[in-house]
């Protein structure tokens, strides 16, 4: 029998990598080390690490008779105008997971993401903001406002994906109890409880240790492909990086933010029927 297949469809910085991190840990389940290959988002031309049928299959050659579930972890499938389509005319059955959270935080946490991977280069956010609001939505473009609207993004995949085939969840409730979490989606994979009660942070929140150092790398193509090809940037990365500390945004600007997403908030609750009041009153 062919094992089920999972998409985790996003959203970044949603708890993805933890998701992908105690599920792929289950015995039954099979994660490819590829954690997004994007092949089915195929209006994300730079995201994609496989574009034809049989890399995409490839990913999947360690795959065992007892791995009940295979998944896939491309999260900006979300935002793509062709993925979860694409996907399901591949897999008619498969199901999606969706993470969420409270939009601010993802965007602020997106920008600091973009500051350590070099793809942003302006370290104020409230700059990096409005920059991004005179813009137009492109792949190419680090466009926060666009991927906070979780609301408008949820409605689309919802009304594609076949009842019973999706589920949602939310960062706040994989921190408040890792668990519980993890039994549900175990739940709605048809899937044992393995027992699993080891739930550590994961992918925690990093920044530049020199950014001086990190600009003038980040500055030189040339160097980054050398370092990528040699299949040591991501470790370089890391020990030139450090937790990252927490920085309060300003009360204007939080209440910017609010008011532009207080219609996705509204939205999202709807949609997933829970209260979001909280995230209404900036808490």
């Amino acid at each position: 029998m062919s094992p089920s297949h999972l998409f985790m469809i996003g959203a970044p910085k949603c708890g993805t990598t933890a998701l992908y991190t105690y599920l792929g840990a289950h015995p039954n389940v099979y994660f490819p080390r590829e954690k997004e290959p994007h092949f089915f988002a195929d209006d994300f031309p730079t995201h994609r690490t496989c574009t034809d049928w049989t890399a995409y299959q490839k990913l999947y050659d360690a795959v065992e008779p007892h791995h009940a579930v295979v998944g896939d972890a491309s999260v900006m499938m979300l935002y793509s105008q062709t993925a979860v389509r694409q996907a399901l005319s591949s897999y008619p059955d498969a199901r999606f997971l969706i993470s969420l959270r409270n939009p601010i935080d993802l965007v602020v946490s997106l920008h600091r993401q973009f500051l350590l991977s070099g793809r942003e280069r302006e370290e104020d956010f409230a700059s990096a903001w409005r920059r991004e609001r005179q813009s137009e939505f492109s792949e190419h473009i680090l466009h926060y406002p666009r991927f906070g609207q979780l609301g408008t993004y949820l409605s689309k995949v919802a009304q594609q994906i076949p009842a019973g085939q999706l589920c949602v969840t939310y960062l706040d409730d994989l921190r408040l109890n890792p668990r519980a979490a993890y039994l549900r989606l175990l739940h709605f994979l048809d899937l044992h409880d393995d027992g699993q009660g080891d739930f550590a942070i994961v992918n925690e929140a990093r920044q530049h240790r020199w950014p001086w150092l990190s600009r003038l790398v980040l500055d030189r193509p040339c160097l980054v492909a050398s370092l990528k090809r040699l299949g040591v940037s991501r470790a370089l990365r890391y020990f030139g990086s450090t937790p990252a500390v927490h920085k309060e945004i300003s009360q204007d600007l939080k209440q910017e933010l609010l008011d532009y997403y207080r219609e996705e908030i509204g939205l999202l609750g709807e949609l997933t029927q829970r209260d979001l009041s909280p995230w209404l009153r900036g808490e």
